[in-house]
């Protein structure tokens, strides 16, 4: 029983410190513009994690164009249907062909680094769970988990 009061407490501590490495993480595409960009080659696969739901998994290589210069960039994961410049819903997956038009974002300070979709949609979350788990920490740590190695 003191081992699970124990890692109880690792988990408390832990909790905070993930929350801030995932906002961090979140605003690393905080800045970053959009630009046009062609659609050069996609493969879609339909996949699935458990029996019932069926998700589509795309792999993408883009072009785009910064200034004079053209860059190629590779996505590869599962095609957003919503919030997101390229979202489209699972029946229109297909469309994913050479010459189709896509919204790439791309960093200012190294426009070679691209992505098709947003991966700051969570970051108010994060940053309003942060205080929660620190509150939540400091009062198991302060008061509920010397109460209970006294007991135990």
């Amino acid at each position: 029983m003191r081992f699970v009061i124990d890692g109880v407490a690792v988990v408390m501590l832990a909790a905070p410190l993930i929350l801030i490495l995932l906002w961090w993480g979140s605003n690393a595409q905080g800045g970053w513009l959009a630009t046009n960009g062609t659609l050069l080659e996609a493969t879609a696969a339909l996949t699935h994690y458990n029996a019932i739901d069926h998700y589509t998994k795309v792999a993408a290589t883009y072009e785009y164009e910064v200034g004079s210069d053209t860059y190629q960039g590779h996505w590869a994961g599962l095609w957003p249907e919503t919030k997101s410049p390229n979202a489209l819903p699972l029946s229109r997956v297909r469309e994913l062909e050479p010459g189709y038009p896509l919204t790439v974002l791309y960093d200012p300070s190294d426009p070679a680094r691209s992505s098709l979709h947003h991966t700051t949609g969570r970051r108010l979350l994060y940053a309003l769970l942060f205080p929660v788990s620190l509150i939540l920490a400091a009062v198991y740590i302060v008061k509920i988990y010397p109460a209970l190695r006294r007991v135990l």
